[in-house]
């Protein structure tokens, strides 16, 4: 397994970096200047991109066998599967990019807290 400085220099952070851009794009197709919110205003945005992101996770969850007391199952569709969670990381993107997240910073973090999460649960968390 490559070791963190082998990560950081790995192009899976300039292919984040890409959807990143991607979506800033689209947030300006949308009218949505994220750099130049106030915090009243990037904080309303948030709640509607956060509760956006809830309704495609309920769209996402749709798409399984969730019921345990439904007796029919329906075949699952990865392809609409996958969609519904894409749908859900373009909100989550736009939230990061609120918040002034780029690239290098989500890599970054998010192997911080996932050493967080590894350590927790070899301490019984």
């Amino acid at each position: 397994m490559a070791n963190q400085k082998e990560l950081f220099d790995s192009k899976y952070e300039d292919r984040l970096s890409i959807l990143i851009q991607k979506q800033k794009k689209l947030m300006e197709i949308l009218g949505i200047d994220a750099k130049n919110l106030c915090e009243k205003s990037k904080t309303k945005e948030s709640r509607i991109l956060a509760l956006a992101l809830m309704v495609e996770l309920g769209e996402f969850i749709q798409e399984l066998n969730w019921k345990p007391w439904k007796k029919t199952k329906k075949t699952l569709k990865q392809a609409k599967i996958k969609e519904e969670l894409i749908d859900c990381l373009h909100f989550l993107f736009e939230l990061m990019i609120l918040w002034d997240l780029n690239a290098s910073e989500i890599f970054s973090v998010y192997l911080s807290k996932m050493e967080v999460n590894l350590n927790r649960q070899k301490k019984g968390y």
